[in-house]
């Protein structure tokens, strides 16, 4: 985060200016947050279409392992 410029951020979000941008989140680094939560959100559906509880604890957990690397 040190080294990007709110500018450019968004302008790839299609913003018009940075006031734009500092008007919804408030500053650069809450800009982040809703990224992270998507992210995390995408893991969890991919975790959950593994069908991890029908498998004993040690395959579940290789099997985890093994989707994510």
């Amino acid at each position: 985060m040190a080294g990007a410029r709110v500018d450019e951020c968004a302008a790839r979000a299609g913003a018009s200016t940075r006031q734009l941008v500092y008007h919804y989140f408030g500053d650069k680094d809450a800009t982040l947050s809703p990224r992270l939560e998507w992210v995390y959100e995408d893991l969890r559906a991919k975790e959950r279409e593994l069908n991890l509880q029908a498998l004993p604890p040690e395959q579940a957990i290789r099997k985890l392992i093994e989707s994510f690397l």
